[in-house]
């Protein structure tokens, strides 16, 4: 795409409007009273027969009352943030300016494959009474803002994709997305197929190769360049040390510690040149990691065709959809179908396809088709072997409000929501005991 002015997007996140022609792009978004606004407007309407005590006291009431209550408000866009693992990063951030230009090639490859995915699959407005029906459309309006460091000052590149809340229907109006009904619950599955586009991207690039690591207090398993040291990748994730610092300080346990660290901690960002930054980050490295902080990192040769696990110092080779035949398929949906029916009570679509991009991480592919059609083939595989328990009877559709594939429009797409005959069956035994009224009987043996 060209690249953005600020006027440019100014006009269109603000203003709804074509950031060319000034033209808008359907209604106007509306303008929500902010919390002084309302409380003046209030006290405006109060009789004039009070005393002095009488609205001073009212007046105080309405201040509190609209202090409190949310502020309605429209919204403009959507940020959407891709980053990399962080030993990506720290690959980007001490390599050569060759090094670094295949790093930034195949984090944008990867970002433009997820924007496709979107617009294909996720991009939907809503028309009809109550936007009772779900339409396709033409893409996304978006402007994407590279990033190479955190708040802390450490590597860290990343993209925002802020996503105009605008999109365009096949009959050519203007509409708002339909947010919760199809961006919002693909996030994350479009977050790990960015993951592994990326990885692939890599391999194909700089013959690097990725493991899984237990780096966070969670426990939770992150996929890191091989080679790149634990050390290095704490060194760089100072931000992170003190999130984590800000939560166990935090004593309440509630839910939101996490998004409470994460405000606290965060500070005024500062903008300095990438050539002091990567000067500056060279010489960290060097002093947790040795001269040669890179040795063996890139240009690994690949393992021999066919071993799943390769050797160590070597990389797995890419596969294409149909090196894995259908029991290869079929033995990874069983994995994906544990993972989620160990993790939850039922799942959606949007959840059997997020978990599918995980358990297949371990595997490199040729190009993003490949993964794609990889990816389709082993969700389809999951769901074979679950039972959809939101599958009701609709009234008949006319053919003019039926998509392509014969579904009807009435209904969202990706919707279905999934469980296993075997968490069906452990219910169904909870609700029997449940209702028994009756007691255990010992046989006394006649005593």
């Amino acid at each position: 795409g060209d690249r953005v002015r600020a006027e440019h997007l100014r006009s269109l996140i603000e203003k709804g409007q074509d950031p060319v022609t000034g033209e808008e792009l359907g209604r106007a978004f509306p303008r929500h009273m902010d919390a002084r606004e309302r409380a003046e407007l209030l006290i405006n309407e109060l009789p004039d027969g009070l005393s002095e005590s009488e609205r001073a006291a009212r007046v105080r009431q309405i201040e509190r009352s609209t202090a409190k209550a949310a502020s309605a408000r429209a919204v403009h866009a959507f940020d959407m943030t891709f980053a990399p693992p962080k030993s990506v990063s720290v690959l980007w951030a001490l390599g050569d300016q060759g090094v670094r230009e295949q790093v930034e090639a195949a984090h944008r490859d990867a970002i433009d494959h997820v924007v496709t995915t979107m617009e294909s699959d996720t991009i939907r407005t809503r028309t009809g009474a109550g936007g009772v029906v779900q339409e396709r459309t033409l893409g996304m309006v978006a402007a994407a803002f590279d990033h190479w460091d955190s708040r802390s000052g450490d590597p860290h590149l990343h993209t925002h994709l802020v996503i105009s809340n605008r999109v365009q229907a096949h009959d050519g109006k203007w509409r708002t997305l339909d947010s919760n009904g199809a961006l919002f619950p693909s996030l994350v599955s479009m977050s790990e197929a960015y993951d592994n586009h990326l990885m692939d991207g890599l391999a194909v690039r700089l013959g690097v190769s990725f493991s899984p690591r237990t780096l966070s207090r969670t426990g939770r398993e992150q996929w890191q360049v091989d080679g790149i040291s634990d050390d290095l990748i704490k060194e760089f994730s100072q931000r992170h040390a003190q999130i984590d610092a800000a939560r166990d300080d935090d004593a309440s346990g509630h839910w939101d510690a996490d998004a409470k660290a994460w405000a606290a901690t965060r500070s005024d960002k500062r903008h300095r040149s990438l050539g002091d930054l990567t000067h500056e980050w060279r010489q960290r490295a060097a002093e947790v990691a040795g001269p040669t902080p890179l040795a063996d990192v890139v240009g690994r040769p690949q393992a021999a065709p066919g071993t799943f696990s390769g050797h160590p110092g070597t990389r797995l080779p890419p596969v294409r959809s149909a090196d894995l035949s259908d029991a290869d398929v079929e033995q990874l949906a069983h994995r994906v179908v544990t993972s989620l029916e160990t993790s939850r009570p039922s799942w959606s679509d949007w959840n059997v396809r997020a978990e599918a991009e995980r358990v297949l991480r371990r595997v490199r592919c040729e190009t993003p088709v490949e993964r794609d059609v990889l990816r389709r083939r082993l969700t389809q595989a999951s769901t074979s072997m679950c039972v959809r328990i939101d599958d009701i009877d609709r009234a008949h559709t006319p053919a003019r409000w039926r998509r392509a594939d014969g579904t009807s429009r009435f209904a969202r797409e990706h919707e279905a929501i999934w469980v296993t005959q075997k968490l069906l069956d452990a219910e169904a035994y909870l609700i029997h005991v449940a209702e028994t009224t009756g007691l255990p009987v010992v046989d006394g043996g006649g005593n």
